[in-house]
């Protein structure tokens, strides 16, 4: 019992101050694969990201409390997220990837485009799929910085800029 407050305070402090994951890809080109739009017939190519610009790669499942808590966070803290290309990418279905984007209104976010990773590509390139997962490009599109779990949105900040 007394080291009760000695653990909360471990735990409290592994949620917030979160260095990056190490992936053993860092400055490594980003992957190109396919993923499908929510419409169901668009296919866009991680290969069409522009370069020039700093961009994040959020792997997620909307069953997932985890990814709802962190997509929950980047929405009430977008302002500092705001002028960054974010690319959400899930396994699951279209309807409930459409839940999701409706629950957390991501329509009302310019940069924010959701999409299905049929293959699951993004996950085996990382040889990981744990949920969330997110990935952060430089403007080279070279890996930056990888964050395994739900991440401080200011430690996301800070790793874009």
């Amino acid at each position: 019992m007394k080291y009760l407050p000695i653990a909360l305070l471990l735990l409290l402090s592994a949620c917030y101050g979160r260095k990056p994951d190490k992936t053993g890809l860092e400055g490594q080109p980003m992957p190109v694969f396919q993923m499908l739009a929510l419409d169901s017939i668009t296919h866009f190519s991680t290969q069409s990201i522009p370069t020039g610009k700093t961009a994040m790669l959020f792997s997620f499942e909307p069953w997932c409390p985890y990814c709802k808590a962190q997509t929950e966070a980047m929405v009430n803290e977008m302002d500092k997220l705001k002028n960054v290309p974010i690319y959400m990418v899930t396994a699951s279905s279209i309807v409930m990837a459409k839940q999701f984007r409706d629950h957390y209104k991501l329509n009302s976010f310019h940069n924010v485009r959701i999409f299905i990773d049929t293959a699951k590509s993004l996950g085996s390139y990382f040889n990981d799929y744990r949920i969330p997962f997110t990935a952060i490009y430089g403007p080279d599109k070279k890996l930056r910085q990888a964050f395994i779990g739900k991440s401080n949105v200011s430690v996301i900040a800070d790793a874009v800029q």
